[in-house]
């Protein structure tokens, strides 16, 4: 009754949490559950918000010792993910046989502790999943699924799920390409709400490739000036990634931009912007809020982002560096510009994405170049992005 009401006061503070803080405590309680899902694991590596997005919906479930979850035949609605607790997983097909050889009754829903031990079953663990199925297909529960203990699990709604995956071009692209294979290894195997999934190499030779990808090192990190701090220009970092891989509020596709990350008072006189929605307003990258609204806002005109590489404040967007003569004649002029930009201001952390990137980026820093186009090594797990 403790732990209810606990969970009951938990469920009223979030909802009074700001956006970005219950997003930031949402994925710290949950994230961990759902990264045991080798398919969730890959896609952490590559795309956090999408992880983030998820989490915002995951739904807490909560059981006693003795309490029935499933039966076979039920509806499934959710995967559920198990996070504390002991519960054993019977398939029908073991029901049965114990049924035939005890005379329990024929019900399932009758049977009791001493006729499910007598039959094989599967001992479900924090950190097991079941029915993911119902994610890729039409679903009804297989087995008989009864806690041992008291314990707990996050449900992943098959209905929501499926619409946060669309909402998610990159990931919903990994999703089909698994989608298939978790069908045709199923349809070889017995129909059960236990089931391995397939190996990420089996997805596609595409996916091998993109599985194969490891996280890197922020570039350049030993060489930033002292008015650039690493954690501002990993910030801007994922959140550019995270553009360039899966685009803009709605679903909207991004057509290249510019971050620079630099000292901000000596930006002012190397570059103006026509238009600055960000004038007098005292906003972070640092705080997840902010990534959010520069998300949906800052990425629709042409021109540069600018943030103060010490605070992480959004300086401006729409902003012109006025003279490129140092970025070369090879390019157009975004690339000139980021490139002349770079060597401006005592220098600046400047990342740039062309109109046709699905997550390659170029990154500049003083007369320094580097193609980009891997996840950023987090600093600790799991990686936390922006939503």
């Amino acid at each position: 009754m403790a732990d209810l009401e606990a969970d009951e006061q938990i469920s009223q503070l979030m909802k009074v949490l700001p956006g970005g803080l219950r997003q930031d405590l949402m994925v710290e309680m949950y994230a961990h559950a759902l990264i045991h899902h080798p398919l969730m694991k890959f896609l952490s590596l590559r795309n956090m918000r999408f992880i983030r997005h998820l989490c915002t919906a995951l739904v807490s479930e909560d059981f006693m010792d003795g309490d029935s979850i499933f039966s076979p035949g039920d509806g499934c609605s959710a995967v559920r993910f198990f996070t504390a607790g002991c519960l054993r997983y019977i398939h029908a097909s073991e029901v049965q046989s114990v049924q035939r050889s005890v005379s329990c009754a024929t019900d399932f829903s009758a049977l009791t502790d001493a006729c499910l031990l007598q039959a094989r079953s599967k001992e479900i663990l924090p950190g097991h999943w079941l029915s993911e199925a119902v994610l890729w297909s039409v679903w009804e529960h297989c087995g008989k699924l009864v806690a041992l203990a008291h314990g707990n699990c996050m449900l992943v709604l098959a209905d929501f799920a499926e619409e946060v995956i669309s909402q998610h071009p990159a990931v919903h692209w990994i999703s089909v390409l698994y989608a298939r294979q978790f069908i045709a290894h199923m349809n070889m195997t017995l129909m059960s709400d236990w089931f391995n999934p397939p190996d990420v190499q089996d997805w596609d030779q595409e996916a091998m490739e993109a599985a194969a990808e490891e996280a890197a090192d922020l570039p350049f990190e030993d060489e930033l000036p002292q008015h650039i701090q690493s954690a501002v220009v990993k910030v801007c970092l994922r959140l550019a990634r995270n553009v360039a891989c899966d685009g803009l509020p709605e679903r909207q596709a991004h057509h290249g931009f510019t971050i620079i990350v630099g000292n901000a008072a000596c930006l002012s006189s190397c570059g103006t912007s026509n238009f600055n929605p960000f004038l007098g307003h005292d906003l972070s990258l640092l705080d997840h809020d902010t990534i959010d609204i520069v998300w949906r806002n800052a990425f629709h005109s042409d021109g540069a982002i600018v943030i103060d590489g010490h605070t992480g404040k959004v300086v401006a967007s729409g902003w012109f560096v006025k003279d490129i003569s140092k970025g070369g004649s090879e390019g157009g002029a975004r690339s000139r510009s980021a490139k002349a930009v770079a060597q401006q201001a005592g220098g600046c952390f400047v990342i740039k994405c062309s109109e046709d990137s699905f997550g390659k980026l170029v990154l500049h820093l003083g007369t320094k170049s580097q193609i980009f186009d891997s996840p950023l090594k987090s600093d600790e797990a799991p990686v936390v992005n922006s939503v």
